[in-house]
């Protein structure tokens, strides 16, 4: 499919990856299989399940395996799992430290203002937004920085979140949710919110 028709597909759709990684599942339980339908409950916002089906590839001669750490972490952050969190970025950097190293960075700082240590996350933050590719790093700490109450300045980096998306009119979906994302949370702040 053409990139737009595939989006319309599984917007009109939205559960069909899914049945199938489950199907794929069922037939044959391999890593490849779980790790699959992990990313597809990444996708989904089902970041227990995300969490459970990592983990359960992490033995044998993938207990060291940098991707499926990787993918628990992540999973662990997005359910705000900090202890599991923790402990997957540490076997992570332990095993591969130059694997996504400032995806990796950027978990951490998440994991940080997920406990409420807002100093160091600030700091991490700060030390990440200007070497991270991408409008993530950028669109996190502004978030951080209007959920801490320094209004201003998160205003300010929401919308260079939304004129760097301008200057380089990314067509990556990731890129163009994070702008979006930013244009609400703008909104926000400007109506007093």
């Amino acid at each position: 499919f053409p990139d737009g028709v595939q989006f319309l597909f599984r917007a009109l759709q939205p559960d069909a990856d899914l049945k199938r990684r489950v199907e794929e599942l069922e037939i044959c339980g391999s890593v490849e299989n779980r790790m699959a339908l992990a990313e597809e409950c990444k996708n989904r916002q089902m970041y227990a399940e995300a969490e459970k089906l990592y983990e359960s590839c992490l033995s044998g001669v993938f207990q060291s395996d940098a991707t499926l750490l990787f993918g628990l972490a992540q999973a662990a952050v997005d359910n705000q799992n900090w202890n599991k969190a923790t402990d997957a970025i540490t076997r992570l950097k332990a095993v591969n430290p130059k694997y996504h190293s400032l995806e990796v960075r950027l978990l951490e700082a998440r994991v940080l203002e997920g406990q409420g240590n807002n100093d160091a996350a600030l700091s991490a933050f700060r030390e990440l937004v200007p070497v991270f590719v991408g409008l993530e790093a950028r669109f996190r700490y502004a978030s951080f920085l209007s959920q801490i109450g320094q209004r201003e300045l998160a205003l300010e980096s929401f919308n260079e979140v939304i004129q760097n998306s301008k200057r380089f009119a990314s067509s990556l979906e990731n890129e163009r949710f994070w702008a979006n994302a930013a244009r609400q949370s703008v909104a926000r702040i400007m109506a007093g919110k």
